[in-house]
């Protein structure tokens, strides 16, 4: 059993998007468009859409009602509290850890939250579910070895389910080799034919293969099953963007942007194409636009400051460039330690090092979840603890911030 968690840390869900991780539907704009290679920052959710945050488990126990009621209506406290008194009534615990991790992911207790599931993988041998969810969690945070462990563990236990080959494609998603994730998606496809996310997914591999022609062709065929779909209409843009087809994936833009007036996406990619056609105003006008939406899509900044130094804005445009660099090398030391990390996942060293990285960006779930590792790894690493303790502090999590403290004094 957890011990309660902090009344004032459970707080409303916190966005889980923070400006590294994975993006599903990656809008490869450098390919397309050419040019100094500014870095798409791209954001965080390890749910990824592919596992209903909310859905409860076919055994699930009606002793639970009021506590997911709770959780729905954000009250995570009383959620908590609920749960743990229907495990006290005799629910089994089974049934109470996917509760307890959604009121946890909530809280933004990620540590506790990755238990939770590592807890109900072990009491339900059989249930795909917790080693999907753990899948995603490790992806996002760059554990790639624990995240093909867990999409092998998921495709043993339920191998006729659409999402265990979900996860083996975006593993070849966020590999050299994007193609090698296709017969995957195509299993999941003939097993869940009527669901365009994962069209969407294959049109995707196929863009970042470069497979522009095919992309368009599974991007239309995702838009057949899903009309209105956001993300069905932006891989095809970009599916038409590399075959230049520019005329009918700018026409789709305006359409987007119409629905849509403050999507940074759709006005970044607009003023792309002005730039492409030698229109510095209207790319102005769209970059300024994309930049009022998300100031942090480094992207935007990059462009932005280019066109002011040309317009003979030259301050701000040198304000926009330094930021750019500063943001560009951070996410490049970032990814180098990722990619590092790959190579050797027990490194303590490497895990300290992305610690910080996420506790400089203020992304104290996943600093917290590191150290801890760190400390799994080398228990007498000093500085991992310091940083563990003042990363809980951080994130209002006090308690456990001094119980840590005052164990390492006592030792």
């Amino acid at each position: 059993m957890y011990p309660s968690p902090e009344s004032s840390a459970f707080r409303p869900e916190r966005s889980q998007h923070s400006g590294r991780g994975l993006l599903l539907m990656m809008l490869l704009l450098t390919p397309l468009f050419g040019g100094a290679p500014p870095r798409q920052e791209v954001g965080r959710n390890h749910a990824a859409g592919w596992l209903n945050s909310l859905e409860r488990p076919a055994d699930h126990d009606a002793r639970l009602d009021a506590a997911y009621s709770a959780l729905q209506a954000k009250d995570l406290t009383k959620a908590y509290r609920l749960s743990v008194l229907a495990e006290q009534q005799g629910t089994p615990r089974r049934a109470v850890l996917p509760l307890q991790a959604e009121i946890f992911r909530a809280a933004d207790y990620l540590d506790k939250e990755m238990a939770s599931y590592r807890q109900w993988s072990a009491l339900a041998p059989q249930d795909a579910v917790p080693s999907l969810k753990l899948f995603h969690i490790y992806l996002d945070l760059g554990w790639k070895r624990e995240a093909e462990a867990a999409s092998l563990q998921a495709s043993a236990r339920a191998p006729r389910n659409s999402r265990c080959y979900v996860a083996r494609a975006l593993l070849a998603y966020r590999s050299n080799d994007p193609a090698a994730g296709l017969p995957a998606i195509e299993s999941a496809e003939r097993l869940d034919p009527a669901n365009s996310e994962l069209t969407n997914l294959h049109a995707s591999l196929l863009l970042k293969a470069l497979r522009f022609p095919d992309a368009e062709k599974t991007a239309r065929q995702a838009l057949q099953k899903a009309p209105h779909s956001k993300g069905n209409r932006l891989v095809l843009v970009q599916a038409l963007l590399g075959q230049n087809k520019n005329s009918e994936a700018e026409s789709l833009l305006h359409a987007l942007q119409q629905e849509e007036p403050d999507n940074a996406e759709v006005a970044c990619q607009l003023g792309l194409l002005a730039e492409k056609r030698h229109d510095p105003t209207e790319a102005t006008r769209q970059f300024e636009r994309a930049a009022a939406g998300d100031a942090q899509y480094s992207n935007i900044l990059w462009h932005l400051g280019r066109l002011y130094m040309q317009q003979g804005r030259t301050e701000e445009g040198r304000k926009l460039l330094k930021l750019f660099a500063r943001m560009d090398g951070n996410a490049s030391d970032f990814e180098t330690l990722l990619k590092r990390l790959e190579a050797h996942p027990d490194d303590a060293d490497l895990h300290y090092r992305l610690g910080r990285s996420h506790g400089e960006a203020e992304e104290l779930s996943q600093a917290i979840v590191e150290f801890q590792r760190v400390l799994q790894i080398q228990p007498t690493h000093t500085a991992a603890r310091k940083d563990l303790a003042a990363a809980l502090a951080r994130a209002g999590r006090t308690t456990e911030a001094r119980a840590l403290t005052l164990a390492h004094v006592r030792q």
